[in-house]
């Protein structure tokens, strides 16, 4: 902008010299005189003046107007290089970074455990009906008049081959390792009232879980000899009194050392 007021500069100076030289060899050519403009120059101590006629042309040939928008908008010198407004470089911005989660591994499951099966433990008598006869008396193991009738106290009568009354089933439960024994009326025999003290009668029972009708069969040394002895106790079956008549009741009492014949037993399979 500044090399383009200049440049007008100097043209009108130039242009002004040389109007200044014609002026003087032709005299044709004549300069407006500068008349006052204004009427009260009396009481105004300096005059000032203005062009003659304000719509002419000046010296330069152009108007107020033209050299106003000269000014406001100057032309552009053909000889003055342009160069390009480089454009403000746009870097590309990287996407963010997105973190890719690891997969959370699967956690590997535990192998269920086998249980261990309890060993079995072997009954020295298999599951069947028996015949229990003792060792003193001579006289089996007896349901009163087979009755079925729970609290019906077991006792000893003389041994009748093939009677009712007189078989006893074995039925051995492996995770006791014990037998329960029943008679022929589906009856179970155990302690009454579930109740362990010596003299405690061996009754008629339903059928049940309890450890009161839990028996173990052992042997006493002699060949063919048994005590049977309520598990989790040392108290076995025993005549009452030691008596050896028909009608005897049984109870349980604590096993003698050494053993005494009204509390051992012959276990002899049925034969039916």
């Amino acid at each position: 902008m500044q090399a383009v007021h200049s440049a007008k500069h100097a043209y009108l100076l130039l242009l002004m010299l040389g109007l200044s030289s014609s002026c003087a060899k032709d005299p044709k050519v004549s300069v407006p005189e500068a008349k006052r403009a204004s009427s009260d120059s009396d009481s105004n101590p300096k005059e000032s003046y203005s062009s003659q006629d304000d719509g002419e042309e000046s010296i330069t040939g152009h108007t107020g107007e033209d050299e106003g928008k000269d000014e406001a908008n100057p032309e552009t010198d053909p000889n003055v290089p342009s160069y390009p407004i480089p454009e403000p470089s746009k870097e590309e911005t990287p996407p963010p970074l997105v973190s890719t989660p690891s997969p959370t591994p699967s956690p590997t499951p535990s192998p269920t455990p086998v249980p261990t099966p309890m060993p079995e433990i072997k009954a020295p008598f298999a599951n069947g009906k028996y015949f229990f006869i003792g060792v003193g008396s001579k006289r089996c193991l007896d349901v009163p008049a087979g009755t079925d009738v729970n609290g019906t106290q077991m006792q000893i009568w003389d041994c009748i081959d093939a009677n009712p009354n007189q078989t006893m089933t074995l039925e051995w439960v492996n995770k006791e390792g014990a037998y329960r024994i029943k008679t022929a009326t589906g009856k179970q025999i155990q302690v009454a009232r579930n109740n362990i003290s010596s003299g405690t009668p061996l009754i008629l029972s339903d059928a049940g879980d309890g450890p009161h009708s839990l028996f173990l069969i052992e042997t006493n040394g002699t060949e063919g000899q048994y005590k049977v002895r309520l598990k989790y106790t040392d108290m076995v079956f025993d005549i009452s009194g030691h008596e050896t008549e028909n009608g005897k009741p049984l109870e349980i009492y604590p096993a003698w050392n050494p053993p005494k014949s009204h509390q051992q037993w012959t276990v002899v399979k049925a034969k039916y």
